[in-house]
């Protein structure tokens, strides 16, 4: 690296003040949801099946109309979030939400698409 690299420093106490307390606060009240609860689930077979899951909730989350990304959006996050602290049951729990969500944009959208065409 540059020597003005090496030498630069960064002032990280601002992380210390409020943000810091509100981050923590609510990373724990994650942490107290998320539990170690069916973490055989979480294999490579099961990341397949995730990623066929998130690319129709992707799909979803680029259509231009208002307010449907929010669902799909949340969806993936907190599928996220079930991998990253190995809970299988809320893993389960947000892939049958997941189908759901699907599905029902499938029957908006085709009830649209039937009402214009």
């Amino acid at each position: 690296m540059p020597n003005f690299i090496k030498n630069k420093t960064i002032n990280l106490n601002f992380l210390k003040g409020i943000y810091y307390k509100k981050f923590k606060y609510y990373v724990n009240k994650i942490k107290v949801m998320c539990k170690h609860r069916l973490s055989f689930m979480i294999n490579p077979f099961s990341h397949k099946i995730i990623g066929i899951i998130l690319i129709p909730l992707g799909i979803l989350m680029i259509i231009p109309i208002l307010l449907t990304n929010l669902l799909p959006g949340i969806l993936v996050f907190f599928i996220s979030l079930s991998i990253l602290f190995n809970d299988g049951l809320l893993l389960l729990l947000f892939i049958i939400l997941s189908i759901i969500t699907i599905i029902l944009y499938y029957k908006i959208f085709k009830k649209i698409i039937s009402y214009f065409f």
